[in-house]
């Protein structure tokens, strides 16, 4: 009895029990429904493929069921994330269980750009293992739009405002450069025109003023530019003349030395001539004694020729002999061998001998032509040697008349060159009265070029950074300055004329993957 109590007890409890968790499991059906009817929800499985996409997801994305189930969620992400190694580690960190909630961007159908807010929850098994990951999210595309339609607008705004402040700090640079004939011709916003218009004024009417300054520095600098280039063409004039009698009197200071030496060069020529005239005749008797002993040489040589005439005649003879002498012996038979033996050395002995005198006779005969040769060159040096004395008694005459006009031409050239220095020592005391006047002159348009440097700084032309045109048709200007009094210059010592001339002249000669928010 009291089993049957207790088993009815328990089965009303479990009946109980069982009611409540049907309710509770209604109640978690009721709120899921809820739930996925406002948010958007969709189910991975752990490889990332699409299981399950509610009605929200489908609408925010744009495509249907059919459309998206078994796709992975590559699908949804931006390609080069989904080839990065960030992909792969998002993917790993969910199968090992952890959660990532944030702003993800997600690729709808045909382009659409979804904005969800939410997290992927991964969903365990009873082994701990994870079944499913799955992601309910809230949409935020439409509030993404206008935050971007905010931003759009502020940096508008703000973009306007940089123009303007660009603007105007350009116009501001040119001022400060000197360009005042910048104006800011772009239209402003409304708020900003004010301060254009006030710009513009402000630049026109300070242009204005410089234009007017400009005007009159340029005519006081006119005046003062012509009365300076008229004292600096006087003075360069002055100069250039004091320059050339220094020159004038340098070259004819050279000419006197030079015609000077040259007569004493021509007295030594004529010394020299003499010398080399009385060489040239001694020369002469010379050749005459040398021509004499080659003669007494050419007759010795005849008589040492007949001499060794003789001697081979009497070698011929004696050979005679011994023939003679050599054929008697053979008759006297053995009496005569012995005086056969001698005649045949006398014979011997006379063919040397005349051999060697037709040898004798042939260097002879060779001596002689040589000899006769040498008198015939010694003949003509000879006469050379006469013609050059007679020449070089001529060149005397001339170098003689030489030096007598190189003397009165040397007397002469001292007389001009004592008129030119007293020339060039009056000139150089009327240039140094003309420097002085020149240093009065450009003092006078230095203060003008001050003014003119002052306002030259400004551009009022109607092309920013273009002179005006009277300022580009005026002549150019000298640069001016203040000259000291110039103290009246020395006169330049005779000997040092030269290098002054040339110091004088010279001056006028010169002349990001990390980012996890792409899904």
């Amino acid at each position: 009895m009291l089993n049957a109590v207790r088993s009815m007890f328990e089965s009303q409890e479990t009946r109980d029990a069982a009611a409540r968790l049907q309710h509770e499991v209604a109640m978690g059906k009721a709120r899921i429904r809820a739930v996925e009817a406002t948010f958007p929800a969709v189910e991975f499985s752990p490889e990332g493929h699409v299981v399950r996409a509610n009605e929200a997801f489908l609408d925010a994305t744009g495509y249907s069921a059919e459309e998206i189930m078994g796709e992975h969620h590559a699908m949804f992400a931006d390609p080069a994330f989904v080839r990065s190694r960030y992909y792969k580690a998002f993917w790993d960190a969910l199968n090992r269980g952890e959660r990532a909630s944030d702003k993800f961007q997600l690729a709808g159908k045909d382009g659409r750009e979804v904005w969800l807010q939410g997290a992927y929850s991964p969903i365990l098994g009873a082994d701990g293992k994870v079944e499913c990951i799955s992601f309910l999210a809230v949409d935020m595309t439409g509030a993404e739009r206008d935050r971007r339609a905010a931003e759009e607008a502020g940096s508008a705004k703000a973009a306007e405002q940089a123009r303007v402040v660009s603007a105007l700090s350009e116009g501001l640079r040119n001022l400060a450069a000197g360009q005042l004939s910048i104006r800011l011709d772009e239209a402003a916003a409304a708020g900003h025109e004010e301060l254009r218009d006030n710009f513009n004024a402000t630049a026109e009417r300070l242009q204005k003023t410089i234009e007017a300054v400009m005007a009159a520095a340029r005519s006081i600098s006119n005046g003062a530019d012509e009365m300076s280039q008229a004292t600096d063409d006087l003075s360069r004039r002055t100069e250039q003349q004091a320059a050339s009698l220094e020159e004038t009197a340098a070259a004819l200071e050279q000419i006197t030395a030079t015609v000077k030496k040259t007569a004493q060069n021509a007295r030594e020529a004529s010394q020299i001539v003499n010398t080399a005239r009385s060489a040239a005749e001694n020369g002469g008797e010379i050749v005459e004694t040398a021509i004499q002993a080659m003669g007494q040489i050419e007759q010795s040589s005849k008589q040492i020729t007949d001499i060794i005439s003789v001697i081979d005649e009497i070698a011929f003879q004696t050979n005679l002999l011994a023939l003679n002498a050599g054929v008697e012996a053979a008759r006297a038979g053995d009496a005569g061998k012995g005086f056969a033996v001698v005649a045949s050395e006398v014979r011997a002995l006379a063919q040397r001998s005349s051999e060697a005198a037709r040898e004798i006779k042939i260097l002879i005969k060779t001596s002689s032509e040589h000899v006769g040769s040498g008198v015939r060159l010694v003949g003509e040096s000879g006469e050379a040697l006469r013609d050059i004395v007679s020449q070089v008694v001529e060149i005397n005459s001339l170098v003689t008349e030489m030096a007598m006009a190189a003397q009165q031409q040397s007397t002469g050239i001292e007389e001009v060159n004592t008129a030119v220095s007293q020339m060039d020592q009056v000139t150089q005391q009327n240039a140094a009265m003309v420097e002085e006047s020149t240093a009065a002159a450009r003092n006078l348009a230095a203060e003008t070029a001050e003014l003119a440097d002052l306002v030259s700084f400004f551009s009022v032309s109607s092309g920013a950074g273009e002179p005006l045109e009277e300022a580009a048709a005026a002549p150019a200007k000298p640069v001016l300055r203040a000259v000291p009094k110039a103290p009246l210059r020395p006169v330049v010592p005779a000997a040092r004329r030269g290098a002054a001339a040339a110091a004088a002249v010279a001056p006028a000669a010169e002349d990001d993957e990390d980012d996890w928010q792409e899904f």
